[in-house]
């Protein structure tokens, strides 16, 4: 089965946390992710990774997803507007594009399921 996943939750949120666990999860069972797409404030994944809560520790920080990327040869993008917003830079550096949404559009169109993990406020 081919999963498209977006997460939108902010990193402390819990959301990328949440996502991490259940892209690791899905892929050890060989389900296939076709994109990761980072928008609004999970962006910030990017942003400050080495001055994030160590309470991020599990899936809530860049390096766990660079390694759960390189396994499995994943597709991470982030929203080119939220990357704006939130004055990222050159993500290209750390594995990651800049995308719009109709990037996550045609990958929504490929999947088999679509799986969204927010924020607590959102």
């Amino acid at each position: 089965m081919r999963y498209a996943i977006m997460i939108t939750g902010a990193p402390l949120s819990g959301a990328l946390s949440k996502a991490h666990q259940f892209c690791h999860t899905l892929l050890t069972l060989q389900h296939r992710i076709g994109i990761v797409f980072f928008y609004h404030e999970s962006v910030l994944l990017l942003k400050g990774q080495n001055s994030l809560s160590p309470a991020l520790s599990k899936g809530g920080d860049l390096q766990q997803w660079q390694v759960l990327q390189q396994a499995y040869s994943l597709s991470y993008h982030l929203c080119s507007t939220s990357a704006a917003r939130y004055s990222i830079e050159s993500p290209e550096t750390l594995g990651f594009s800049l995308s719009g949404l109709g990037v996550w559009s045609q990958e929504m169109g490929l999947a088999d399921r679509v799986i969204l993990f927010k924020g607590g406020d959102e």
